[in-house]
Formats: C-alpha cells, sequence, structure tokens
C-alpha cells in the first residue's frame, strides 16, 4: 500500500518509488529572447493578417480562413513528429523520475507554436467584422475549438506511434512489406515509418473533412450548426487526454523510435547515417561515389530536404488565398532560388576542403555532381505547380511562366554550381 509519499512506478507497477520533489523549472539563459521572438512573430503575423484582410467582404474572410484552418492541419500532421521527437531531455527526465504529467506538459509547451501560429493568422480575420460580431464570435470559436482540439490530437497520438513502429520493424510482417515497398518504389523503405506516415495521412484528412463538414453545415443549417464537427473533436481530444495521462512507456518507446530513425543521440545531435550509393538509383553512376557525400552534408547541416517540403507546404498555403498570378510567380521565383542556397552553404572549405576535392576529382566534375544535386528537385517543383495550375486555374501561373521558372531554376543552379567549382581550380601561383 503506497503512502503520499510514495507512488507506484508506471513502467513496473509492483515497484515503488519515492515521490520525487517537484523541482523549478528549467530556464536556460536563452528562454528570455526565444520568448520575446515569439511574441514578436506571432504580433507581426496577427498584423500582417489584419491588414490584408482590410476591405475584403466577410464572406471571403471566412473563406480564407478556413483555407489556413485545412493548411493548419497539414502543418500539425507534418512538423509535430519533427518538433517533439527525438527529446534531448529525454535523459534529464529519466534521472529526474519525472511524472507523465509533466512530460505531457513539456510536449505540448515544445508545440505551442504550431497552435498559436494558425491562430495568430486565423483570428484577426474573423474578430473584425463591421456587421456582426456575434457572427464573428461564433467563428472565432470555431477556429480555437478546432485548431487546439487538432493541436492537442496530433500530440497525443504521435506520442503513441513508438510502439506500432517497433511492431512493424521488428516483426516478420514488417520486413516482408518493407521488402515488397522497396521494389515497387525503387527506393529504401523503413517499415517502421509506415505508422507515421499514416497518423500524417490521418491527422490531415481528419482536418481538412471537420473543415469542409463545418463549413456544409453552416451554409445549411445555419452558423450554429458549424460548431458541431468542431466540438466533436475537442470532445475526441478530451478523449485521449484522459485515456494517455501515464504517458511514461509511450514518451520512451516512441523517443526510441525516432532517435534511432534519425540517427540521434541521447544528447540529440546526430549520429553517421549509412545510405549505400545503390540507393541513388536516379543519379548516373559515375556520379554515385562523390555525390553522396556531398547530399548527406546538405541534409545533415541545414537539412535541406525538410525545409524544401515545407516551403512548398509554404507555397500552397499562399496559393490557397489566390493572391493573384504576379504574386504566386514571384513567390515561386523567390523560392526556387531558395533551393540553391543550401549548396552554396555546404560548398566550404570546412566541409569539402578545396585540395581534397582536387584529389577525388576535376572543377569540372564537381560542378555536374552540383548541378545535378538541383535536378533532384525538378519533378516536385513540375507536379506542385501543374496541381495548382489545375486547381486555382488563372490565379496561378501559366504554363509559360512554369517553362520560364524552371529556365530559371536551372540557370541558376548552373551558376551557382559553376561558382562553388570553379574556385577548386589551382591558383597560378601554386601551378608555378
Amino acid at each position: 500500500m503506497t503512502t503520499n509519499s510514495q507512488r507506484s512506478n508506471p513502467i513496473n507497477p509492483n515497484l515503488i518509488t519515492p515521490n520525487p520533489i517537484k523541482p523549478n523549472p528549467i530556464k536556460p539563459k536563452a528562454f528570455k529572447a526565444r520568448l520575446l521572438i515569439q511574441v514578436a512573430l506571432l504580433l507581426i503575423l496577427a498584423l500582417w493578417s489584419f491588414l490584408s484582410s482590410v476591405g475584403a467582404e466577410y464572406g471571403d474572410r471566412v473563406i480564407t480562413s478556413r483555407y489556413f484552418m485545412m493548411g493548419a492541419a497539414a502543418l500539425y500532421a507534418f512538423l509535430t513528429p519533427y518538433l517533439l521527437f527525438p527529446d534531448s531531455r529525454l535523459p534529464l527526465y529519466q534521472l529526474g523520475n519525472t511524472m507523465s504529467a509533466a512530460i505531457l506538459k513539456h510536449l505540448l509547451g515544445r508545440s505551442s507554436m504550431l497552435c498559436l501560429v494558425p491562430l495568430a493568422v486565423t483570428l484577426p480575420r474573423l474578430l473584425t467584422s463591421p456587421e456582426s460580431f456575434a457572427d464573428s464570435l461564433i467563428y472565432a470559436i470555431q477556429a480555437i475549438l478546432f485548431l487546439g482540439s487538432l493541436w492537442i490530437i496530433a500530440v497525443f497520438r504521435y506520442l503513441k506511434t513508438g510502439e506500432r513502429s517497433q511492431f512493424w520493424k521488428e516483426s516478420e510482417r514488417g520486413q516482408i512489406l518493407q521488402q515488397r515497398l522497396t521494389v515497387v518504389l525503387k527506393t529504401p523503405v523503413d517499415a517502421g515509418s509506415l505508422p507515421t506516415l499514416l497518423e500524417t495521412i490521418l491527422i490531415t484528412s481528419m482536418g481538412m473533412l471537420i473543415v469542409a463538414v463545418g463549413a456544409l453545415l453552416t451554409a445549411s443549417a445555419g452558423i450554429y450548426a458549424g460548431l458541431f464537427p468542431a466540438i466533436l473533436l475537442l470532445t475526441y481530444a478530451i478523449w485521449l487526454i484522459f485515456v494517455q495521462r501515464e504517458a511514461l512507456p509511450q514518451y520512451y518507446r516512441t523517443n526510441a523510435f525516432f532517435r534511432e530513425y534519425f540517427r540521434t543521440g541521447l544528447d540529440g545531435k546526430e549520429d553517421p547515417v549509412s545510405v549505400n550509393v545503390e540507393e541513388l538509383w536516379w543519379v548516373p553512376r559515375n556520379l554515385r561515389a562523390d555525390l553522396l557525400p556531398v547530399l548527406m552534408q546538405m541534409d545533415r547541416k541545414i537539412p535541406s530536404s525538410r525545409w524544401i517540403y515545407a516551403g512548398h507546404g509554404v507555397m500552397w498555403i499562399l496559393a490557397l488565398q489566390q493572391p493573384g498570378r504576379s504574386v504566386m510567380l514571384a513567390a515561386w521565383a523567390l523560392f526556387l532560388v531558395i533551393h540553391h542556397i543550401p549548396m552554396l552553404i555546404t560548398s566550404g572549405e570546412s566541409i569539402l576542403p578545396a585540395w581534397f576535392a582536387r584529389w577525388l576529382g576535376s572543377p569540372f566534375h564537381w560542378i555536374v555532381i552540383r548541378f545535378w544535386i538541383q535536378m533532384r528537385w525538378l519533378l516536385l517543383i513540375v507536379v506542385s505547380i501543374f496541381l495548382q495550375q489545375m486547381i486555382f486555374g488563372e490565379a496561378s501561373v501559366s504554363t509559360q511562366d512554369l517553362v520560364v521558372l524552371l529556365t530559371g531554376y536551372l540557370s541558376v543552379g548552373a551558376f551557382a554550381a559553376y561558382a562553388t567549382g570553379h574556385h577548386l581550380r589551382p591558383s597560378k601561383s601554386a601551378l608555378r
């Protein structure tokens, strides 16, 4: 029988451990600066949202806010696991014998900006109605319920992925599925990542469906009926909170999986990644051996791939607002130029010394390699712009614009590759 000073261990109920003294929260020196930056960002986003909605019809504001909510659902689904796991504070919580409630509070606090940013963008558009403040308040409550509930659902559902990922990674069924997917997709697939992929699809679909059903009910049965889907989402979020109050086992398992998946140590730093040259099926064979380390450095230092994917998400959120062809053309041009920044960052002497690069190959060899690295994004760019053309029509960039953008992308890529490869040529004084 336990006393007030003792509690049962959540992993082994038969083991009685003393209740730890609740420590003061750790406040690093950069905490205040980070908090000020976050507050400033939220205020800037709120001000931009308010100013951009001035003069627009209130119905258009509501529609735009629904697009933002759909975009937030995709961000929750995509970014939540990357923000939460692997957790560098895991050893601290293990040593401190931290309770589940403190862990849940930490996870929600760590991902709070995921909820606050969409709220800062959405609410100023809904609370500035010159017609009816009551209707504005109902729409705002609907947005708050939706964004807050879906954020909690994303955190709690991803918290459970560790156990399911371990099963698929270690079981015979998972190994068979992994082999089949690798053959079909022509690229290595980790069976343990499938639960995370399914959660991403589920959360995105759930969020977009709730927004669509809410809009349909509002149009057919009135503004109060539109609250019903958001209330259902809130009910599900509350149920998850009560079901997963003892979150320690899931927290440790999920951390272990993502630490192995992202190849990170207990301190949160990335461990070396073992990738076979044969996995680069899209690269000519004579370039693979030298292209692989450059590609790994780009994804390790930035990481470039995750930021490019996030950038495409931002481009789709912008497209949903239908700002016009000129704005989308300028945004795509800027985004395509940003694609080449990781290559410039990873071309320094600290990553690839000039003498070592010259020993491996000629300057022209490295120019071709760095140009070819940028080719990997071409298909994603074309598909993304083409889908925007199909969905938004004249509000998106035209086919002629697509040709111009791709030509500019390849031209800038060739120039950046030449600039980073030309400095590898030995100087005249070195040749004497």
